[in-house]
Formats: C-alpha cells, sequence, structure tokens
C-alpha cells in the first residue's frame, strides 16, 4: 500500500492555489500602448481555460491545439510577485531548433546561448496599472553552477508582444555550462506602478527549469471534486494509480474543484522534483513531485510532503489520483497525468470505414478495447481486418490500419449494416507515445514484468451491426503466461 501524505500540506496547496489563481485575467488583445488602461474581463485562469479535448493540453505547431497570442502556463515554471504571474512561457537554444516544448528525450549537444520568452499575467483587479520587466536584470544559474548573464536583452521594459491578459518578454542568455542539463533558477525584477504612482520593483525567481539538453516530462494536474454515492471513496488520504484510479473515475461525478479552472500544465526535468502548483515559498512547496522517464512509456512518479512519500510506476497518459479527506460522501482530489510529449494524447487521423455505408444509409460500428493485463495500451495504431457476410459467403477481407485511443478503445466507423467478421492484429501495434519504439511483445513484456503471454479474443464471429448501433467486441487483451488458465 502507498504511504501516506500529510492531508495539512495538500490542503494548504489547494488553499494558496485557489488564492493565487483568482487573481489572474484576460485583456483584449493587441494595441495597448505600454501604460495605458486595458478593458479587462472575468476569465478562468490563463492556460487553463475549457473548450479543449478532455484532459487536452495543447501542442506546438503541428502537432495539437496551439494559438501563439494565448496565454501558455506551465506552474511549476513560475512565480507569483504582488498579484502578478511571471513564468517561463519557451525556451531555445541558440540555433532555434532546439527547445523545450519538443523532442523531450534531450539532445546532449551544446545549446550554444540561450533565448528565454518570459511571461507576464496581471491581476484581474489591477488592468489599469503599468507593469514591466527589466530584461536587463534577468540573470540564470545552470546545475554547474555557472551564472548566465544577459547578452543581448530586449529594450528594458519594452514587451516583445501583447498577449490576452498580459505580455510577453525576451532574452538572450550566456550559453550554459557544456553539462548543464536544467537552470536552477531564473531571477529578475518586475516593476509595477499604479496610475499616478512611481514605479515599484519586486524580485521573481522561477526555479527548476529544463533546458533543451534534458529529458522533460509533461503533465497536468486537474484540482476535482469526487461524488460517488453508494460508492464509497476512501476514508483518509490516498493515491490510487492505475485501474484504481479508473475505477473511482468511471464511477464518480467529476466536479472542478471551487477556485480552481479546468486543468493546469506542468512541465520538469526528469527526475528532478518539483512544487505543485506554484514553486512560491510556503505551504506549496511542502508538496512536491518527482516524474521519471523509463523505457517504454514507463514513468515514475514521487510524491512527498514533509516526511511522508509515496512512488509508483505509471505509464504515459494513465490517471493517477490523489483522494484527499473529506465529506463523507465527497472528496477533493488531484487527477495527474504524465508523458513524455506537451499533448498528453497524441493525435491521429480516424480509421477509414472499410465496408462503408452507402449515401444517406445510417451506419453502424464496431469497438474493442485494446488492453495489457487488464489495462489500456495507450494511444497506438494496428491493422484491423473485417470481413462481410455476402449471399455466397464471407467477402474477401479489407484490412486498415486502425486508431486505438489513449484510454486503448479501437473503433471502426460508419459500416453498413450486416454481419461481420474482425480480426485484430496485435503483432502489428506501435505505440503512438514519444519513446515507446518496441513491438507490442515487447511492450506488454516489460509492462507486466512478464517475458511470457499471449493476446486473446484477437477474432470475433458473426458481428452484427445495425444502423446507428454500435457492437462492443470482449476486450482484446494481452494476458501473462502466469495468469492463463492451465
Amino acid at each position: 500500500m502507498p504511504k501516506s501524505v500529510a492531508p495539512v500540506a495538500i490542503l494548504a496547496l489547494l488553499g494558496l492555489g485557489a488564492a493565487v489563481l483568482l487573481t489572474w485575467s484576460r485583456g483584449d488583445g493587441p494595441g495597448r500602448r505600454r501604460g495605458a488602461p486595458r478593458p479587462t474581463e472575468a476569465w478562468p485562469a490563463p492556460g487553463l481555460q475549457g473548450g479543449r479535448p478532455p484532459f487536452g493540453m495543447g501542442g506546438p505547431p503541428g502537432r495539437g491545439v496551439y494559438d501563439p497570442v494565448e496565454p501558455r502556463l506551465f506552474v511549476t515554471l513560475a512565480d507569483v510577485v504582488d498579484g502578478y504571474v511571471v513564468s517561463v512561457r519557451h525556451l531555445f537554444g541558440e540555433d532555434r531548433a532546439r527547445n523545450i516544448l519538443v523532442a523531450a528525450a534531450g539532445d546532449p549537444r551544446p545549446l550554444g546561448r540561450i533565448q528565454i520568452i518570459l511571461q507576464v499575467i496581471e491581476p484581474i483587479t489591477r488592468a489599469s496599472e503599468w507593469f514591466s520587466i527589466d530584461t536587463a536584470s534577468v540573470e540564470a544559474i545552470d546545475d554547474t553552477g555557472r551564472r548566465l548573464r544577459p547578452v543581448s536583452p530586449d529594450d528594458p521594459g519594452r514587451p516583445r508582444r501583447e498577449i490576452a491578459g498580459g505580455r510577453l518578454y525576451g532574452v538572450m542568455l550566456e550559453a550554459a555550462g557544456p553539462n548543464a542539463r536544467l537552470l536552477t533558477s531564473i531571477a529578475g525584477r518586475l516593476a509595477v506602478a499604479p496610475p499616478g504612482r512611481q514605479p515599484r520593483d519586486f524580485a521573481f525567481r522561477i526555479r527548476g527549469v529544463p533546458l533543451p539538453s534534458a529529458t522533460r516530462v509533461f503533465g497536468e494536474m486537474v484540482p476535482v471534486s469526487l461524488e460517488a454515492p453508494g460508492d464509497p471513496l476512501p476514508a483518509r488520504f490516498a493515491v490510487l494509480g492505475g485501474a484504481d484510479a479508473r475505477r473511482v473515475l468511471d464511477r464518480s461525478t467529476l466536479r472542478p474543484s471551487a477556485g480552481y479552472g479546468e486543468r493546469q500544465r506542468l512541465l520538469v526535468a526528469s527526475g528532478v522534483p518539483a512544487a505543485l502548483p506554484v514553486p512560491r515559498p510556503g505551504a506549496a512547496r511542502r508538496l512536491r513531485v518527482t516524474a521519471t522517464a523509463g523505457p517504454m512509456g514507463a514513468i515514475r512518479v514521487k510524491l512527498s510532503a514533509g516526511a511522508s512519500h509515496w512512488q509508483a510506476v505509471t505509464w504515459e497518459g494513465e490517471p493517477l489520483l490523489v483522494v484527499l479527506p473529506s465529506a463523507a460522501n465527497r472528496r477533493d482530489a488531484l487527477l495527474l497525468r504524465f508523458g513524455r510529449s506537451m499533448a498528453l494524447w497524441p493525435g491521429a487521423a480516424p480509421t477509414r470505414p472499410l465496408f462503408p455505408a452507402a449515401r444517406g444509409e445510417a451506419g453502424g460500428s464496431i469497438a474493442a478495447r485494446v488492453l495489457v493485463a487488464g489495462d489500456p495500451v495507450g494511444a497506438a495504431v494496428l491493422l484491423v481486418r473485417l470481413w462481410r457476410r455476402e449471399q455466397a459467403g464471407w467477402s474477401a477481407p479489407r484490412e486498415a490500419r486502425a486508431t486505438v485511443s489513449p484510454d486503448g478503445v479501437v473503433i471502426l466507423p460508419n459500416l453498413a449494416p450486416g454481419r461481420y467478421r474482425v480480426e485484430v492484429v496485435p503483432r502489428t501495434m506501435r505505440s503512438a507515445i514519444d519513446g515507446v519504439d518496441g513491438t507490442a511483445a515487447q511492450y506488454a513484456a516489460w509492462r507486466t514484468r512478464r517475458p511470457a503471454g499471449s493476446w486473446r479474443n484477437t477474432l470475433a464471429d458473426g458481428v452484427v451491426v445495425r444502423p446507428g448501433q454500435r457492437a462492443v467486441l470482449p476486450p482484446v487483451e494481452w494476458v501473462p503466461a502466469a495468469s492463463l488458465p492451465p
């Protein structure tokens, strides 16, 4: 059983997060002169807005949802000063080809000078204030102890770009050490001036910023309330993973926790502890997460609060549920997911219809889950063959590369009504997850820690597809040899 983490630390975390997030805002965009008032409207915390696919994270150009003028906030790479949220939006090597949002495995070649894009989000109630980062004041220290000073900062105080609810500032720093993998701190000054008053300087410090040379882990944190009448939740603090987390989530009503947006983005260096949700002094620093990328999609997650610790191996995109003590039938919780891509749910083209319904005819579909010892295989593609029953017998087979969703579901869409034979070919499966490049058998053996096993339910006969309905097949599942019946 996992060790308990002190509830007091986590409740303090939630209180701090709510107080911080309720101060953030959205403005009406570009065109404002420096220091001029900006009309604002109430808005969920930047980077946490809804309207995205469930638990989606967006991504860099070419990979998922991306809007270059939207605030993009990684709460693990942020500090809060006088109500303003200062964060690292992006970081490049000198060639700009290597950056922290792609190629999570890291590139050990020297980066040269480092370009940092800092993002400042203003408090919702103080949109008329003037604010600015003195980019000439920004310095960093890498994990080899080298101090990096600016070599080509923007005009101090001039924003690089106006964005909704804030501004972006750019600074070029000296090269990090040849073996550096992390900026242990980025420090600078934010100047703030209410209308008619002199500016005041506030120091900010952002800790634990991975370089493109480091292996990185992306993630998301969703504060939720779980309600499960008739299905008792854990009576005390608990951390649930894998099938246990899915069981609670499937039987619960998820409601966003008061004061939070829907999701918060995470970005950490593999194996380096980070604070949740915002690295600043106080209670939030008492809850820390360490995510370490392993082979075949494995990610070792450690949670710590004071002297209490919990750790386990999770898999790319799997839910990890931190359940907090609360009222009898209600629990506050943190839903965590980790992966090696900014898009935790890699996108893929839908599977093409093999026997498409005629024009104007209502089609049906066939669905099955693909599991490894009871757990979803994650985003992948594999070969599926389909036969359709005709007057003279079974037709010739048709086949296609079918998309497996992150929760292990494969769907054959828009099929003409009729009777089908379906074959799923697991040996052809290739993962869509970064860093998982082995065969299906290698992946299954690594995940179950058992070298032998077999796939079952790969062939289904006599599957009836009706107009507008979905036929659900038994799960296609890898079963380790020790679990097979004699």
